[in-house]
């Protein structure tokens, strides 16, 4: 009994944290969305920070098949 009410306590928390992973993005049939985020993260750090490093990151994201939401 004590293991169920466990099971019920953490279940929503570990829910929320699986839907915050990829909150705000998008993509059917897109790269895997951790692997995306890596390399489009090592493409915009060639940016200087700001806008660019901004636009070059979701350019890069764009191409994987991500979309913002």
């Amino acid at each position: 009994m004590a293991r169920l009410r466990l099971v019920i306590f953490l279940l929503p928390g570990y829910l929320l944290l699986a839907a915050c992973a990829t909150y705000g993005w998008h993509g059917d049939h897109a790269t895997p969305f951790d692997t995306a985020r890596k390399n489009c993260d090592a493409l915009a750090a060639a940016q200087s920070a700001g806008q660019a490093r901004d636009a070059t990151f979701d350019a890069c994201m764009n191409g994987e098949g991500w979309q913002r939401r």
